[in-house]
């Protein structure tokens, strides 16, 4: 018997309210002492870890924003235990300008990890989550568009999938849409392990490397196609997945195992239907912190163009 959907809900760690406004003019100006180059903080790319300039960095941040670095350290600890994903209804910054709410999430990416460039060319750190009014793309991320985004891990397309992400909320959908939900791949395997078929999925999956399709945003070149090749499943990430990604990346380059695997492909898309979450509406101002080695999310369509999360991608 498969549990109700709200079974699964508990894989969700919900944190308390946190007010990091009194670090704002602290995270601020230890970042511009440090990258002193970036005039808007939208346009922060990573700090050098091959220089050591990043170490520095993290290092002053602890003494200069501790209310940030407390909540780094207990997110982390919450992450490293496996938990799916990690909720902080508020940050207690929604109120003041959105650059000054930019360098709290720096930094905060940097004492959570190593955080990475969104894409090739500008290399930001902080990736605006909102409908693009001039997309004009042959293949769009989720990120771009108001459409469903179908359960997925982030960044599936990448050689190596960064470990967690976090989303904030700018400014939340009032039209009732934009609602999140996840699914943790470690019940979507238990689940696909109960057959015979759903084990036939894992093993073929797990040793089948398959074409991603790279969104064009994210590609070298956007008028060329690119794909990277990876099994879904494996040791680290657990699992990485987006169906329509795989699924065009099998039309534009079939192989022999082709129809198998896009049953497989299938089979997975199901089970993570089976065990996800309720859906959920993240408040302005309010952060999910995600394990992306494990957990699938994805989030319900919606109408309000004034929507606008940021999401930040980390390595360990």
């Amino acid at each position: 018997m498969i549990p109700a959907q709200g079974d699964f809900d508990r894989d969700i760690i919900v944190l308390d309210d946190v007010d990091l406004s009194a670090d704002i003019p602290a995270a601020t100006a230890t970042t511009r002492e440090f990258a002193p180059e970036f005039a808007d903080s939208a346009d922060l790319t990573p700090m050098d870890n091959v220089s050591g300039l990043a170490g520095l960095y993290r290092a002053r941040l602890r003494e200069t924003t501790p209310r940030i670095f407390a909540l780094a350290e207990v997110v982390s600890r919450r992450l490293a235990n496996r938990d799916m994903a990690v909720i902080v209804p508020s940050l207690g910054v929604a109120h003041y300008a959105l650059g000054e709410q930019r360098f709290v999430l720096f930094a905060l990416s940097h004492l959570l990890g190593s955080p990475t460039a969104t894409e090739p060319r500008t290399r930001r750190v902080l990736w605006d989550v909102k409908p693009r009014r001039d997309l004009n793309v042959a293949f769009a991320t989720y990120s771009e568009h108001a459409n469903e985004a179908e359960l997925h891990t982030d960044n599936t397309f990448s050689a190596h999938p960064e470990a967690s992400f976090f989303l904030y909320v700018v400014q939340e959908a009032q039209c009732g849409g934009g609602l999140s939900y996840f699914s943790n791949g470690m019940r979507i395997r238990d689940h696909l392990a109960r057959t015979a078929s759903g084990r036939a999925a894992i093993d073929l999956l797990g040793r089948t490397p398959v074409s991603f399709r790279v969104p064009s945003t994210l590609s070298q070149n956007p008028a060329v196609p690119e794909y990277i090749s990876a099994t879904i499943f494996a040791e680290r990430p657990e699992i990485r997945f987006r169906q329509d990604v795989i699924l065009s990346g099998l039309k534009a380059r079939p192989g022999p195992d082709s129809a198998d695997v896009e049953v497989a492909v299938n089979r997975v898309a199901d089970a993570a239907q089976s065990v996800r979450t309720s859906e959920l509406k993240l408040p302005t101002g309010g952060i999910a912190f995600v394990d992306n080695h494990n957990a699938l999310h994805g989030r319900s369509g919606f109408e309000d163009k004034g929507r606008h999360l940021i999401r930040v991608r980390m390595s360990p």
